[in-house]
């Protein structure tokens, strides 16, 4: 049977929600003051991005240390961060130009930081050059790859439906590999 709270107690509870909630960002806003050099400084919606990759992170059980990781770049670089348990096995993570956003599947095998530097240098590549660095990166990249690793990122993108070409999306790709 639904417990029903009378309209008082309901009141009450959600006041005592409110001051858990505020008693926690609290708690978070000084642990990202002493761990995050930019952090008192910030703006008040960049610090709202940024406890919230702290409160996914620990809810879906990723270390403090790469949640750290996560949240410097997000200050530092201005992406947003999301986790997304609903990734498909053996997706990783991806940056999303669009919305300049890195989105990580938390249960992904890769180490996080090897990720994230991995994504990282998919969105710095999109900022600094473009569409220009697709061209000089595939021409570079096809000298440097190895069979078996020009095979591997063929079989992974291939079925991707997006509407960038073959060639851009293995160049990126490629770049990124070797970050």
């Amino acid at each position: 049977m639904k417990r029903v709270l009378k309209p008082e107690k309901k009141k009450a509870a959600e006041r005592i929600n409110a001051l858990k909630q505020k008693a926690e960002t609290n708690k978070i806003d000084e642990y990202l003051r002493e761990n995050i050099e930019g952090y008192a400084s910030m703006g008040e919606a960049n610090k709202s991005m940024i406890r919230q990759i702290v409160r996914e992170g620990r809810a879906l059980g990723i270390s403090e240390a790469d949640i750290l990781s996560y949240a410097r770049v997000a200050e530092h670089a201005g992406l947003n961060i999301e986790f997304d348990a609903n990734m498909k096995d053996g997706e990783a993570g991806y940056y999303d130009p669009k919305s300049n956003k890195i989105v990580v599947n938390p249960k992904t095998t890769k180490k996080h930081k090897l990720l994230l530097i991995h994504e990282l240098d998919h969105a710095l590549r999109k900022f600094v050059a473009g569409d220009k660095v697709h061209t000089i990166v595939y021409e570079n990249a096809d000298k440097r790859l190895s069979q078996e690793t020009r095979d591997m990122i063929e079989k992974e993108y291939s079925d991707q439906d997006t509407d960038v070409s073959r060639a851009e999306l293995f160049a990126d790709e490629a770049s990124a590999y070797y970050s």
